[in-house]
């Protein structure tokens, strides 16, 4: 079974801001909780010793930003929803994996450089840009200076597609951004898993047949009085999209 191992964005973005005035002599304990049975593991990271409490609900409740192997596979709620393949971003449906050609055909030309493997594309109407997506291909570290993209093949897979803020409209099942969590959740139904980081929200992530997994994340600001909504979408490989 293959290991994720990635920070989370929203950790990220939670040290970048000075997530609750941490400073860098707090505990470094991490706790992750479910609802059922609880097993004790051990894990090494760059900080030292974690010890991670998993339990049978499928939330993960992250008390610190630590960089720790998680398999999703095996804590996935077998009750879950199971996703039909594919997505739908401002009416078009794409499925993952798919190619740069595939998506070119949609309407979405390549904007600036690829970094880290990421690349961004504007979806253009009537030659201007509407909005844009980011894409993922399989390679991390994949860079490629600007001037060079357009000559990127078309049959180049891309294996994970992000998208974020009030607008594209994008929508999945029914489920559009601007939703609160009760919202969502009463239209996609049970998740695979939740993350929950406390300070930035949670992430509510789905599986579809092909192995893909989807993850609706409900990002807010420090302090921020306002009920989350629905603001971000990822959608491809586990290796991906999973971000604890």
């Amino acid at each position: 079974m293959k290991k994720a191992k990635v920070l989370s964005a929203l950790m990220v973005t939670a040290m970048l801001m000075g997530a609750a005035g941490c400073s860098n002599n707090e505990a470094k304990d991490t706790k992750e909780t479910t609802q059922e049975t609880e097993v004790e593991t051990t894990a090494e990271s760059s900080e030292g010793t974690v010890v991670e409490t998993i339990e049978a609900n499928n939330t993960v409740v992250d008390d610190d930003p630590v960089d720790h192997e998680f398999v999703f596979e095996e804590n996935i709620d077998p009750d879950s929803t199971v996703f039909e393949h594919g997505a739908t971003i401002h009416g078009m449906e794409i499925v993952l994996p798919c190619t740069l050609g595939d998506l070119k055909d949609l309407g979405f030309e390549p904007y600036m450089n690829v970094y880290m493997g990421e690349l961004t594309m504007d979806y253009i109407v009537d030659g201007e840009p509407e909005f844009e997506i980011m894409v993922s291909f399989e390679d991390n570290e994949l860079e490629v200076d600007e001037e060079d993209v357009p000559d990127l093949p078309d049959d180049m897979p891309v294996v994970a597609i992000n998208v974020y803020g009030e607008y594209p409209q994008y929508e999945f099942n029914g489920v559009k951004n601007g939703m609160t969590e009760e919202e969502t959740l009463s239209v996609l139904g049970t998740p695979a898993f939740v993350f929950d980081s406390h300070e930035m929200g949670k992430v509510y992530y789905y599986v579809d047949k092909a192995g893909n997994v989807y993850a609706f994340s409900f990002v807010h600001f420090l302090n921020d009085t306002e009920t989350p909504v629905l603001k971000m979408i990822d959608f491809g490989s586990a290796e991906k999209v999973v971000y604890f």
